[in-house]
């Protein structure tokens, strides 16, 4: 595994990452209360209606204030489906929520994730591609960056990665653990399974036109990313992912933005 910063550069990168997160650890065993809107920030779902939300409704409902996906015998998945906000495309932002996944089936399996920076396929359909914050159970995808239809995999949890023009390096975070493995069952352990957790997503452009992307989970940093490649989005859609596969059920609730950069 190639080392691209220093380990003190890693240092000071989390404790960045962790001012910048700020007040998105909030305490998801309270998430039936909504936070206090933070400074910035505005609701993008107000529990109760999905104006400036397109899903398709055999999928997607609000149930108990949540935006809720969710498949079944009677309503399989077969392929990936997405609640796409439609009040305009993202560039520079943070994105917090609170989400629960749990999957209605044998072996417990669900997957869901945040599109961000996305594009639709067909404006009759609910198809997303771009860059993915993933959740799923059992824990094993949870807070890597996914893009779907792109690169797929790009950077697991537990790792710092840059995507340059010519190779991609990774080095690990900052963590008393020492291998991918230890760092990334360190950080599953933080993620409450078929819960609520919150979510908080940054993505913003530097002043060399790459991007930085981080996604944190009960205000633990679980992946940091630069991409340099000029192959990612520089703006785009968001979208709540429901899976194609076995029934399971998703929800998203206390959904707010702040825009960055503008």
């Amino acid at each position: 595994m190639t080392t691209i910063f220093a380990k003190e550069k890693l240092a000071l990168l989390l404790g960045a990452a962790l001012i910048w997160m700020g007040a998105s650890a909030m305490n998801a065993a309270s998430a039936d209360k909504a936070p206090e809107l933070e400074p910035g920030f505005s609701w993008i779902f107000n529990g109760k209606e999905l104006d400036g939300w397109d899903g398709d409704p055999k999928f997607w409902s609000i149930r108990d204030g949540a935006i809720c996906g969710e498949t079944t015998d009677e309503n399989p998945g077969t392929r990936n489906t997405f609640m796409i906000w439609t009040a305009g495309e993202v560039k520079d932002f943070i994105l917090r929520f609170d989400y629960r996944i749990t999957g209605n089936n044998p072996d417990k399996w669900g997957n869901s994730g945040l599109q961000y920076r996305a594009r639709r396929l067909s404006p009759e359909g609910w198809a997303l591609h771009g860059y993915q914050a993933d959740i799923d159970t059992p824990v094993f995808y949870t807070g890597i960056l996914y893009e779907e239809g792109g690169r797929e995999i790009v950077s697991l949890r537990g790792e710092s990665t840059h995507l340059g023009k010519e190779k991609v390096s990774k080095s690990l975070l900052p963590h008393e653990e020492n291998t991918l493995e230890g760092i990334s069952n360190s950080l599953r352990d933080k993620v409450r399974v078929e819960d609520w957790n919150s979510y908080s997503v940054r993505v913003e452009t530097l002043a060399d036109s790459s991007y930085r992307l981080t996604h944190t989970i009960n205000g633990h940093l679980m992946t940091h990313v630069i991409d340099a490649s000029g192959k990612g989005a520089s703006s785009g859609l968001l979208g709540l992912q429901l899976h194609e596969g076995r029934n399971m059920k998703v929800e998203f609730k206390h959904i707010r933005i702040k825009h960055l950069n503008q």
